[in-house]
């Protein structure tokens, strides 16, 4: 996950511990973490940041899933049930 801001656009920087997803793959639903991560995808990171990475053993090439984040709190507001596809077409 890539955090923007779409007024002016940017980059959102906020740190969490950690995002919790939920997907349904199928008919199956799988949970993961999404866990605060500098910018080049690898280096964990306890300081703000827009990138939010998790390692899925489960995610192939034709993967299909449609996820929705835990409550995440940003700047003083709960953001909801935020949803997405991937891939996102």
């Amino acid at each position: 996950m890539h955090a923007m801001r779409f007024h002016p656009e940017g980059l959102l920087k906020f740190y969490t511990e950690k995002i919790s997803v939920e997907a349904k793959v199928g008919e199956e639903v799988k949970e993961f973490e999404l866990k605060p991560m500098e910018l080049d995808g690898v280096t964990p990171t306890t300081e703000p940041t827009s990138l939010y990475v998790a390692e899925l053993d489960w995610l192939g090439d034709d993967s299909v899933f449609e996820a929705t984040l835990g409550d995440l709190t940003i700047e003083g507001k709960t953001l909801k049930n935020i949803s997405f596809k991937y891939p996102g077409k």
